[in-house]
């Protein structure tokens, strides 16, 4: 069995509101050489409208292998547009998905977050298996 999924803890949105956000992969098991589609939700969980810039130029997300060891990341890492930001009611969930395209993973156990600490952290992290 694959290890448990772990929460993110989001990212803060305005004073004393936050963004739930869950990393997630279309598939759980892979064969090798597959696409993999990688889905970041966000939701606002605070009872006021939100304002949440959209990943420039797309979204930040990471692979990595059963060492912890990066096997991947967006060629362009995502930062927030804030000029293109956009406000989510209360409850409101956004998903933003990106590709993984060209990508030999070898077989083994390889988990989904985000590239650096900050939005590893805001994601959380998926697992999933290339068998």
């Amino acid at each position: 069995p694959l290890p448990a999924t772990v929460a993110g803890k989001g990212q803060p949105c305005g004073t004393g509101a936050n963004l739930a956000e869950k990393i997630a992969t279309n598939f759980k098991t892979y064969s090798p050489g597959s696409s993999i589609v990688i889905t970041v939700t966000v939701t606002n969980t605070a009872g006021r409208r939100c304002a949440v810039p959209t990943p420039c130029p797309r979204l930040a997300a990471a692979i990595c292998d059963s060492n912890g060891h990066q096997a991947w990341a967006t060629p362009t890492a995502g930062r927030g547009c804030t000029a293109m930001a956009r406000l989510m009611q209360p409850g409101e969930t956004i998903a933003y998905p990106v590709r993984v395209e060209g990508v030999s993973l070898a077989t083994g156990l390889y988990s989904t977050t985000g590239p650096n600490p900050e939005t590893a952290t805001a994601y959380g992290r998926s697992y999933f298996t290339v068998c």
